[in-house]
């Protein structure tokens, strides 16, 4: 909304009581003295007063066009970031989506050597036990052979002692005969 001021045109004198005859002539001796005076000042406050207006308009049409600037500058700019927000968060997300994969992985990598070490693991034990049943089966054959040995051994040295050894009869005659 445009608010137009109207042009001064011209100074309308104030009523006074004073009579109708003696106002004309008041005016028309304030005409001849200041007429010429009031008619230019009338001109350059309406030219002013125009110029005044003309300005404000284009004033306000120049604050318009800035703010619909500034507003379009604005949305640029909020669009722009907006983007650039948007962007960094699909990079950020590609890049936790990467971590994650990434983590993923050497969690499997992690399993899957656990699970061999396990194996290797259990593998190692069983040769162990396998082993060891070896080696105490073939201790339990070295003990029973070795107790057969030993058995053998003294079997024959019972049997040495047994026919070298003198019985009861052959020692009480050897005492009772005194042969010695």
């Amino acid at each position: 909304m445009t608010n137009k001021i109207e042009p001064i045109n011209e100074i309308k004198p104030i009523p006074t009581e004073i009579d109708i005859d003696g106002a004309q002539n008041i005016n028309k001796i304030r005409d001849i003295l200041f007429g010429a005076e009031m008619r230019k000042n009338n001109n350059r406050f309406s030219s002013l007063e125009t110029n005044l207006i003309k300005e404000s308009v284009h004033l306000r049409d120049d604050m318009e066009q800035r703010m619909d600037s500034l507003e379009t500058l604005i949305q640029r700019e909020f669009e722009t970031l907006t983007d650039k927000l948007e962007l960094e968060k699909k990079e950020r997300q590609k890049s936790l989506l990467s971590i994650e994969s990434s983590f993923k992985k050497a969690n499997e990598l992690l399993n899957q050597r656990l699970d061999e070490l396990e194996n290797k693991s259990l593998d190692e034990m069983r040769k162990l036990r396998n082993q060891e049943h070896e080696n105490v089966k073939g201790l339990r054959q070295n003990l029973h052979q070795l107790r057969e040995e030993t058995n053998t051994l003294l079997e024959k040295e019972l049997d040495i002692l047994r026919k070298t050894k003198i019985d009861k009869a052959s020692i009480a005659s050897l005492f009772a005969s005194d042969n010695l």
